[in-house]
């Protein structure tokens, strides 16, 4: 993908050719998306879901990509009122 290009809106996209991980209190999260941001210029975006047993509060989000670790960030949870 050139630097100064827009990042196809279809498939194929322009993902990662190391494999992205995200956990979340430690624990795996699913990634059905990790890559550039779809008709954007220079965005990355990295969708993930938060696990299903993750305990309420603010958990960590930690970002891996070859072995190298991006700034950590957290996350509220809440649980949904009834």
């Amino acid at each position: 993908m050139p630097t100064d290009g827009i990042a196809p809106s279809a498939e194929p996209s322009a993902r990662p050719v190391v494999p992205v991980t995200v956990t979340v209190a430690g624990e795996p999260a699913a990634t059905p998306y990790a890559g550039l941001t779809p008709g954007a210029i220079g965005l990355a975006q990295i969708d993930f879901t938060i696990p299903q047993d993750a305990k309420p509060g603010n958990l960590a989000v930690l970002v891996k990509q070859g072995g190298v670790m991006a700034n950590s960030a957290t996350v509220l949870v809440a649980i949904p009122a009834p």
